[in-house]
């Protein structure tokens, strides 16, 4: 994925990881608006690591159910993102 969708992990703690992103030029549609698909992809890359954190050596991750209504779009020029999941009780 960090191939596909450069993304890089900042300062993972446990419970909690923080992603910076930046969206590239072919994952904007004609509206000059980030697809979709690429935030909710940044979103549950997130969530994964996150509950890895919580995993003893030899776990395996949880699968994590995600909903997301957007209410506002992310706009072609907006720059580095970053994303930090809800706190994993």
């Amino acid at each position: 994925m960090v191939e596909l969708l450069p993304l890089f992990l900042l300062s993972p703690k446990k419970r909690a990881v923080k992603l910076r992103a930046s969206p590239r030029p072919r994952f904007l549609n004609t509206l000059n608006t980030v697809h979709g698909g690429w935030s909710m992809t940044i979103l549950d890359t997130s969530m994964a690591l996150s509950a890895h954190t919580m995993l003893d050596p030899g776990e395996l991750c949880p699968a994590v159910e995600t909903s997301v209504k957007f209410v506002r779009p992310i706009l072609g020029d907006s720059g580095e993102l970053h994303c930090r999941p809800g706190y994993f009780a």
